[in-house]
């Protein structure tokens, strides 16, 4: 279960919301071995980035060519770009103990989230 998105005041509320429900889809992945699991988190971490940048850009949502911009957009090449390289290095690993230790300092951590949010 998610907070309810109508107690919190943030500009992030949304992403939050996101968070809550990749991790959500991650552990339904770990229990029932969905691989539409894996897509559904993609697709919430690029709508993030797509939110984000449309409020970042202050792009109207009525522009024909809107999601060609936020296609080109840095930030959504970059969480394109990262979700690629997972995939890659996931196609190379048994998951072996060794493995998740990579994959948990790889994506515990990062410097900053998928929408530049530390």
């Amino acid at each position: 279960m998610t907070p309810d998105t109508e107690d919190f005041q943030s500009a992030y509320v949304s992403a939050g919301l996101d968070a809550a429900v990749c991790c959500a889809s991650i552990l339904e992945l770990l229990l029932k071995d969905d691989s539409a699991k894996v897509v559904d988190g993609a697709s919430l971490a690029c709508g993030t980035v797509d939110m984000h940048v449309q409020e970042l850009e202050r792009y109207d949502s009525q522009e024909p060519e809107l999601e060609q911009k936020i296609f080109r957009h840095p930030l959504m090449q970059r969480e394109l770009r990262r979700q690629r390289e997972d995939l890659d290095l996931l196609e190379t690993m048994s998951l072996s103990s060794s493995d998740i230790e990579v994959l948990a300092r790889k994506w515990r951590n990062p410097a900053a989230s998928n929408i530049d949010r530390h």
